[in-house]
């Protein structure tokens, strides 16, 4: 592939403002709750974009001239003292999504040293003690600069700390009166206990938002503008067969796009676009197969194909077709599919009656026979 910076097609978060995908509906909604004072639990299956658009949110200017922001990634954070390095990590991020002064950061960075002394001597009940504090301290910190908005994403990975972090952050936030919070996840079965399970303690704490899949109209304006960079046009029918092949997930439309503006054809026809698939296939087809490897029994990895196979299945079909291919009589359909949807990362999902593959690569790997490779 080309280098990144060659592609309009960004396949990273962090892009240039003009190669983002019209959000504004998102960035609106977002931005009210903000200037209402609430806090927002902003859920979207993984891959379609929520990362880029809380990145391109803080960057607005309306946003970073009213409030001090800042963008914390729990991503690989295990306990509170790595969710202490991540907001220190990340108030240095000067002039990306952190405006918070220096003084903060270097207030964050004097309590996470303390911690560090105290590693080695102290007992395990006092340097925990010792984190918690220092938890607490740093989020008055940014509060004392305010008014201030912080993002948390991956917010579900703060379940799996030892101890429950989800209580300590919501005795502290709880009195913050200057910093909004956004907590983003793409974990629906844990942020759905977080905060709609009246034993939480963030039950009822924050307005849930989930942006909408990118329209097709909006989708095409943004291809033919940056098609058009190279040379390249591209019709409409190429970009719904894109959007409708992937339900919204960005990561595969983007991949797909930056492969095809790649290729040699100034017309992006549906054969281009079908060779971009293939093209990316010859790239995941590894991963896939380690995939279905790891899952537990046949009546798993029959249903992965079958959903596969037949690209979409109605409510009322399921049993029959999951039969068909091979699920056992005495399986329980629908249990199978709860454990394949209900997962950190979903394998599978359902729109309205229709049942269909999360990864919308996967579905092709496996419709265009793929997997028969595998078998």
């Amino acid at each position: 592939m080309v280098s990144i910076f060659d592609n309009p097609f960004y396949l990273i978060p962090c892009m240039p403002e003009k190669f983002f995908c019209d959000r504004e509906r998102d960035i609106r909604a977002l931005a009210a709750n903000i200037r209402k004072g609430d806090n927002t639990l902003l859920y979207a299956a993984p891959s379609t974009g929520k990362t880029a658009l809380l990145y391109h949110l803080l960057r607005r200017p309306e946003i970073r001239e009213s409030y001090h922001t800042l963008y914390v990634s729990l991503r690989g954070t295990k306990n509170q003292y790595d969710f202490l390095c991540a907001l220190r990590g990340a108030l240095w991020l000067k002039d990306m999504f952190s405006t918070y002064p220096e003084d903060v950061a270097r207030s964050v960075d004097g309590l996470e040293t303390g911690l560090n002394d105290m590693m080695g001597g102290a007992s395990d009940e006092d340097l925990r003690y010792a984190i918690e504090e220092a938890v607490e301290k740093a989020l008055f910190l940014l509060d004392a600069n305010g008014p201030g908005v912080v993002v948390f994403d991956d917010f579900h990975l703060i379940e799996r700390y030892e101890r429950s972090m989800a209580a300590l952050l919501r005795s502290h936030i709880q009195f913050l009166g200057n910093t909004h919070f956004i907590y983003a996840s793409g974990d629906l079965p844990t942020v759905w206990k977080m905060f709609d399970s009246p034993k939480e303690p963030f039950y009822h704490s924050a307005s849930t938002y989930t942006p909408n899949a990118i329209s097709a109209d909006d989708y095409l304006a943004f291809c033919q503008r940056c098609m058009a960079l190279g040379g390249k046009t591209i019709n409409r029918e190429s970009v719904e067969r894109v959007c409708s092949f992937f339900h919204g997930n960005m990561m595969h439309m983007q991949e797909v796009m930056a492969r095809a503006y790649e290729r040699p054809e100034q017309d992006v026809t549906s054969e281009v676009i079908d060779r971009a698939i293939g093209d990316t296939l010859a790239l995941h087809g590894n991963i896939y197969r380690i995939f279905l490897a790891s899952l537990k029994n046949d009546d798993l990895r029959n249903m992965v194909i079958m959903l596969g196979r037949e690209w979409e299945v109605r409510h009322d079909d399921l049993v029959e077709k999951a039969r068909q291919y091979g699920v056992s009589e005495d399986a329980d359909v629908f249990g199978l599919w709860k454990e394949l949807s209900f997962r950190a990362v979903p394998v599978a999902l359902r729109r309205g009656d229709i049942y269909y593959l999360a990864d919308g690569m996967l579905r092709f790997w496996i419709f265009w026979g793929f997997f028969a490779i595998y078998y």
